[in-house]
């Protein structure tokens, strides 16, 4: 009887902790104002987070070659990095032994040249041997070549989009050789372009309490974030600065998973008018850091702050968590880096997580971590 009175406790245990992870999990679906998209939307909070791992990283010594680093990009064999750079606005290393093996994009308002990298690199499933950069000052959406060498620094080829046709922020390869986009009239969540900047498609909206309040403009910007996409560019990612929500867009099936968490932050912000139009203003005291960056491979890896600006609106030394969640929007993991950093890139087949470290000298930190253990969860 007393085997069976503890096996009876193991059983109430296991089931109150199965009760725990789901307490709070709220998901629903809806179809997009034009009845085009399905939204599927699962919020949660810290009390699901069913595992947390602190993660100890190594400084790979490549402060020598950056100035202000934005973001990373990794794609075997090569680790690529956006900068502010002076002259080049891209490095690329040697992913196996972090050797330094050149500076793309030349900074200027020439042909083939870029101004900025938007905080996102992103690649073409087509040919992986080029990495792409959109300049938003200018833009332009620029292919360079990863392996051969050229001392020009400049891009084999580039899309320039008209002004007022073009409506996105960041951009990046679809599978169907077109282009997806986070829409700056807020008409929609995702845009489709073909390769000219012509409108082809367009995929969800906003939620709909705050769409009745503020002008479709006011709310693009009020989501603004990065966009990701995964190897073979099926799916984007959309991650929101000022609040702790991510957009997964499934594009072959025509869905979007908004995953809203661990804080579910409300919106603080008011509308002002400038040059006649209605723009965003934030409390920088009130105002939190949301998502500042993402990565979708076989997981999806948010790199989360959640905490308030205290005047600092660029997230500089807020944030050391990631919370890795399935395609479906459930949280499976939590890592707490020991490092304050500020984007983040991951090769999943080697067990790598790499950082822009947030100190005033920056570098290049690797975690690692068992993506075993991830899919045993």
């Amino acid at each position: 009887m007393g085997k069976i009175k503890i096996a009876l406790i193991i059983v109430l245990c296991l089931a109150v902790m199965s009760c725990d992870d789901n307490k709070n999990v709220e998901s629903f679906s809806r179809l997009s104002t034009n009845g085009i998209t399905k939204i599927n939307t699962v919020k949660f909070t810290q009390d699901n987070v069913p595992y947390a791992q602190i993660l100890t990283g190594q400084n790979l010594g490549l402060s020598r070659y950056l100035t202000f680093p934005l973001s990373l990009l990794y794609n075997d064999p090569y680790l690529i990095l956006s900068d502010r750079g002076l002259d080049s606005m891209i490095h690329v290393f040697n992913a196996n032994n972090y050797n330094y093996i050149k500076p793309l994009g030349r900074k200027g308002y020439g042909p083939n040249e870029i101004m900025t990298t938007s905080r996102a690199l992103s690649l073409n499933n087509i040919s992986r041997d080029n990495v792409w950069a959109y300049d938003l000052e200018q833009r332009r959406f620029s292919k360079f070549n990863l392996s051969k060498f050229d001392s020009s620094l400049l891009a084999d080829k580039q899309y320039t989009f008209r002004e007022g046709e073009f409506t996105s922020f960041r951009v990046g390869w679809s599978n169907r050789n077109t282009l997806i986009g986070l829409t700056v009239d807020g008409e929609s969540i995702f845009t489709e372009y073909d390769t000219t900047g012509k409108e082809l498609k367009r995929y969800g909206d906003y939620d709909i309490p705050l769409s009745e309040k503020y002008s479709k403009g006011v709310i693009a910007q009020f989501y603004q974030g990065l966009l990701r996409s995964n190897e073979d560019n099926s799916l984007f990612v959309h991650s929101s600065l000022y609040i702790d929500q991510l957009e997964v867009l499934d594009l072959d099936n025509n869905v979007i998973t908004q995953i809203i968490g661990p804080d579910q932050i409300e919106p603080r912000f008011e509308v002002v008018t400038v040059q006649g139009s209605e723009v965003m203003a934030v409390d920088p005291k009130e105002t939190h850091h949301g998502y500042l960056d993402v990565y979708i491979g076989e997981y999806i890896y948010g790199l989360y702050s959640g905490q308030k600006w205290n005047g600092n609106p660029n997230g500089k030394d807020l944030c050391n968590e990631i919370y890795v969640f399935n395609k479906g929007g459930k949280i499976i993991q939590k890592f707490v880096l020991s490092e304050l950093v500020r984007s983040i890139t991951v090769d999943e087949k080697n067990g790598h997580i790499y950082a822009i470290s947030s100190k005033d000298i920056p570098d290049v930190i690797r975690y690692d971590f068992s993506i075993t253990d991830i899919m045993k969860k």
